[in-house]
């Protein structure tokens, strides 16, 4: 009997978690980034120079082209020791400088990778991972392109010997 009490704290603990980083997140996006309320990007990007160099190199390549997607937002934690920073330099109304680590303390990507939010709360949570690269940049090269309306499909990601 006391099997269905422990389960149910534990869904009400892992319930609560949730929503304390949907609503952290969504306090950064609003506040600390300058997005406005109904207005939150479907996807950010976290571009750090804290993994994997050639993944790191990879996915900086594979976003830099795409960076004027309004629907992005896409967070830059790189000095330029690894990737190239080209077109990432400057401020702009979906690029931004996390620096401070912010982003980094809401806990929910520790180096780069993406998080999908549906409806203003966060879908899924994609860690760049070196053993999974090449589906993963395939992947996020069809997501990007997807969210722009873009009709471009994976050709950078197919150019890196991804399928």
């Amino acid at each position: 009997m006391i099997y269905p009490k422990i389960f149910i704290l534990f869904l009400l603990i892992i319930g609560c978690s949730g929503t304390d980083q949907h609503d952290a997140l969504r306090t950064y996006l609003i506040h600390d980034v300058g997005f406005s309320e109904g207005n939150l990007p479907s996807a950010i990007f976290v571009i750090t120079e804290d993994g994997c160099s050639m993944c790191e190199k990879a996915f900086a390549d594979l976003v830099r082209p795409r960076i004027s997607c309004p629907q992005c937002l896409f967070l830059i934690r790189a000095e330029g020791r690894i990737i190239n920073m080209e077109g990432l330099l400057s401020e702009t109304e979906n690029i931004r400088f996390d620096y401070d680590r912010s982003f980094k303390k809401l806990g929910l990507l520790d180096g780069s990778g993406v998080v999908l939010l549906r409806k203003d709360k966060i879908d899924t949570v994609i860690p760049l991972r070196v053993h999974e690269i090449k589906p993963q940049l395939a992947y996020m090269a069809h997501l990007l392109d997807s969210i722009s309306g873009s009709s471009a499909t994976v050709t950078r990601a197919r150019d890196d010997g991804t399928k």
